[in-house]
């Protein structure tokens, strides 16, 4: 959960929460047939999520210094999740890949809720080992209950395959495939659009690498060359207050334009800081 950049209250932060933590399993539940689904029979089960947010609206100001600790939990969460879910669906009589298909969307289906009411695009569609260990922990446990070996060894086993899978593609930055020419095509269009739209555009691209949100390591990095290689043609101009087509350097700060001097408004990305630049070249605290 991330409710600054999307700018929620306590009541967004903690509604996501629920959403997140429950989405999944009653997407399930519905598909399946199961009603009511089983987070509207147990009352501990909204209570905890909605603890959940509160706690994450109250700390949010301090969830960076522990991000580390909040992805290993997130990855446990993910391999459970993806466990109970493949074994919930075979219980309902399911075949063997629907029940599989049924314990991923448990394991991400609340986070792709989340991610689609705040306007992103969902971390399962477009970086990092998500789908896949939760993927790997459902068939190893629809395998478990195919050959009459399910119990809770063998759901400890499915649940720690795909806590490994999420945590090593973490730890060495693994992203599913993506087209050969992907990072090519996109890092163009990005070009046109900085050059086109400017300063506005540069923000915003430099709040997505502030929060990691952009895929993949290549495109990242043609991400910020295009942004260094725009603002040094720009380096000797300035830029209207309205953020619209530069100006002469000479023209800067006539009485009442509003201009203001252009400074390099690329993502300042210090180790264990979240911070960028306005398009007007203030600096801000993300």
């Amino acid at each position: 959960m991330s409710p600054e950049p999307a700018r929620l209250d306590v009541v967004g932060v903690v509604v996501l929460g629920m959403i997140t933590a429950l989405g999944g399993g009653f997407v399930r539940d519905v598909l399946i047939d199961s009603l009511p689904p089983a987070t509207l029979l147990d009352w501990r089960y909204y209570t905890l999520a909605a603890a959940g947010g509160l706690i994450a609206f109250a700390l949010s100001r301090h969830l960076r210094r522990i991000e580390a600790a909040i992805t290993v939990l997130d990855a446990v969460g993910l391999s459970i999740f993806a466990v109970i879910g493949a074994s919930k669906a075979r219980d309902a009589g399911l075949g063997v890949a629907p029940a599989i298909l049924l314990g991923v969307i448990t394991a991400v289906g609340g986070g792709t809720i989340r991610d689609t009411l705040v306007r992103r695009i969902p971390t399962v569609l477009s970086s990092g080992l998500y789908a896949i260990p939760a993927l790997v922990g459902a068939a190893v446990t629809v395998t478990t209950i195919e050959t009459a070996l399910y119990g809770l060894p063998a759901a400890l086993g499915a649940a720690t395959a795909c806590f490994l899978v999420r945590v090593i593609g973490l730890r060495f930055r693994l992203d599913a495939p993506e087209p050969p020419d992907h990072d090519h095509q996109d890092g163009a269009e990005l070009g046109r659009e900085l050059v086109e739209d400017g300063p506005q555009l540069r923000f915003a691209v430099g709040q997505l690498l502030v929060e990691d949100r952009l895929p993949g390591r290549g495109q990242t990095v043609a991400v910020m060359r295009l942004l260094a290689d725009v603002q040094a043609q720009e380096d000797t101009h300035c830029v209207d207050a309205d953020h619209r087509a530069p100006t002469c350097v000479d023209a800067c700060r006539p009485p009442g334009s509003g201009a203001v001097l252009a400074q390099p408004r690329y993502a300042d990305l210090p180790p264990g800081h979240g911070r960028a630049l306005h398009p007007a070249g203030r600096r801000s605290d993300l």
